[in-house]
């Protein structure tokens, strides 16, 4: 290299806003210098990066530079592979440090860090999508998940991967469950899963061709969730409870209504849903505390649904009460399976072998 500075197109490279997690900060900053910059360099660079030959010709006073925007060049650092950051403990840290923290800041840096991610081909947990979901649901973040949402071609976070779908739906509920289904928080969540139901309806999250590297999650209509319809269903419920005095003054409910009977009119009762989406292995017990937690926020709905004037029409009144009683002997038949299994673990075995 016998120029100091190095031309190159420029790339995207995400950058971060100082916020107030000092600790996010250096793990996004060290993905950004260690990951993200020298993943898009040319491959002429990345070679004087990476091979230790090439050290001196770095470290020395002139060195090499490469402008990565209009505004911003970096001087090249040799690097070793072993140097990149620890993902299988940054991946467990994130979650847990952006639930720690109310800055907006922090969470807005979330969007450039998984595009980072997506374009560097990074693979990633499979649970680290969820978690960072439920955190953002929990702390009242969630518009900061949508923007994620809404660029599926540079996040990767395509709408027909329901793990995503799932994790934001119950936890919206959550939210509105710890609001009592009433004021400011509710009002919001209602207008986030408005929003989300509608990014549902977009092409480019139902084709498919937008996933989270290395998933093997099989794509699916997630219009067709049950626990999306029934979040759906209360939170209109809930707007129409809260603000129209118990009217449904634009239809949503009755709407949200049909649909969920519709999906709920089979498979119910015996646990044969199609459209209860759980885990792979769906019947084993991870899959089960799914299932459980979805009919316990369908039959939330259903009830709220209720308490709206006029709803359930006489049209969906048979539907109406055929869902509630499914719905109620498959959470009892799931809980006496719990309970068993409680009771076998408790109980010793004995040997009778003298």
């Amino acid at each position: 290299m016998t120029s100091s500075q190095a031309a190159l197109s420029f790339i995207s490279i995400p950058s971060f806003s100082p916020s107030a997690s000092p600790e996010l900060d250096e793990i996004f900053q060290s993905f950004r210098d260690r990951i993200f910059i020298p993943d898009s360099l040319s491959p002429q660079h990345r070679h004087l990066v990476y091979r230790p030959k090439n050290k001196t010709v770095l470290t020395n006073e002139r060195g090499v530079t490469v402008a990565i925007s209009e505004d911003e060049e970096v001087r090249l650092q040799p690097q070793d592979h072993s140097d990149r950051p620890n993902k299988q403990v940054v991946f467990v840290n994130i979650p847990k440090l952006l639930a720690e923290t109310n800055d907006d800041t922090a969470w807005r840096n979330t969007l450039p860090f998984v595009q980072g991610l997506n374009r560097s081909k990074v693979k990633i947990p499979r649970l680290f999508p969820v978690r960072v979901i439920r955190a953002a649901t929990k702390a009242g973040k969630s518009r900061h998940i949508i923007r994620l949402f809404e660029q599926p071609d540079t996040t990767g976070w395509g709408l027909q991967q329901h793990s995503l779908v799932s994790a934001f739906f119950r936890g919206s509920h959550d939210r509105a469950v710890d609001a009592g289904f009433r004021g400011a928080e509710t009002d919001a969540v209602a207008r986030d899963v408005e929003q989300v139901a509608r990014l549902l309806e977009r092409q480019d999250h139902r084709n498919g061709l937008h996933k989270i590297r290395n998933s093997t999650e099989k794509a699916v209509d997630s219009r067709l969730s049950i626990i999306v319809m029934s979040v759906l269903l209360e939170m209109a419920a809930a707007t129409a409870l809260n603000q129209h005095g118990a009217k449904d003054v634009d239809g949503k409910v009755a709407s949200y209504l049909t649909k969920t009977l519709m999906l709920a009119e089979n498979g119910i009762e015996d646990g044969t849903s199609t459209f209860i989406w759980c885990d792979e292995g769906g019947k084993n017990q991870i899959g089960q505390h799914q299932e459980r937690s979805t009919l316990r926020i369908l039959q939330t709905a259903l009830g709220m649904a209720a308490k709206v004037d006029g709803l359930p029409d006489s049209q969906q009144q048979e539907a109406f009460d055929s869902c509630v009683k499914a719905v109620e002997k498959r959470l009892e038949d799931l809980d006496n399976d719990l309970k068993k299994r409680f009771e076998e673990r408790a109980t010793p075995e004995l040997n009778f072998e003298a």
